[in-house]
């Protein structure tokens, strides 16, 4: 049983030594960087749950109709971020105030953001109308909440 606890751990210590450090899984001795190591290390960050999407949206699109700018909204939402969501939140919140457009730190974050909401912020913002596209991603967002809760039980 031990051999077995042991082999795992190895196995698991050199799964993280690969996502930390971009080595190459097939050869434990290389430092070699390697194109699956962003790929492996994308699979283990979170992602934003629907339900605190929804929450999220909808604060963005009461922020962006009272007038509130981007960065003090992101500031604000980065001190208030649940710890799981922490440094995505804080990440954008470092890229808007460094002059990015909240499109680009949304990209930067990965798959955190869902595609849709990634995309439709871009437009919003290109277009000058990014209150109404919190408020209608807020809208469908809660829509698809309520028909998973009635799906589910």
């Amino acid at each position: 049983m031990s051999c077995a606890v042991g082999r795992l751990s190895f196995e698991r210590t050199r799964l993280l030594r690969c996502i930390e450090g971009g080595t190459n899984l097939s050869d434990p001795t290389s430092s070699s960087p390697t194109p699956l190591s962003a790929a492996v290390r994308d699979l283990f960050r979170p992602r934003i749950r629907l339900k605190h999407l929804v929450l999220f949206l909808r604060r963005s699109a009461t922020a962006m109709n009272a007038g509130i700018d981007v960065r003090a909204f992101w500031e604000m939402e980065a001190r208030r971020a649940p710890a799981r969501y922490q440094d995505a939140f804080q990440a954008i919140y470092q890229q808007v105030s460094a002059g990015d457009t909240l499109a680009e730190a949304l990209e930067a974050q990965g798959d955190f953001f869902p595609v849709m909401v990634r995309e439709l912020v871009d437009v919003g913002e290109k277009s000058g109308r990014l209150e109404q596209v919190f408020d209608r991603l807020a809208e469908y967002y809660t829509h698809l909440s309520q028909l998973k809760r009635t799906f589910i039980s």
